[in-house]
């Protein structure tokens, strides 16, 4: 775990930005989730009708937001 086919496609997703995979792998290793569900939830996220790097990026950073338990607190942080 995880298949060497799912970390080719975190890899191309990447699109080489360092914060892409680090996010990734944060939000994977989440103590409050199954690793495997988080995995999966990345691995649907992308949007193959752009083509621009940060597209990606701006997925999985919405993402990642739509799943916040306290958004009032998470605005204070931001």
């Amino acid at each position: 775990w995880p298949h060497p086919d799912s970390i080719e496609k975190l890899v191309r997703h990447s699109s080489g930005q360092f914060i892409y995979s680090s996010t990734v792998l944060k939000f994977i290793s989440s103590s409050n989730h199954n690793p495997a569900s988080q995995l999966e939830v990345m691995l649907g996220i992308w949007d193959t009708s752009d083509s621009s790097p940060l597209t990606d990026l701006d997925l999985l950073y919405q993402e990642i937001m739509s799943g916040v338990k306290d958004p009032q607190k998470t605005t204070k942080v931001l």
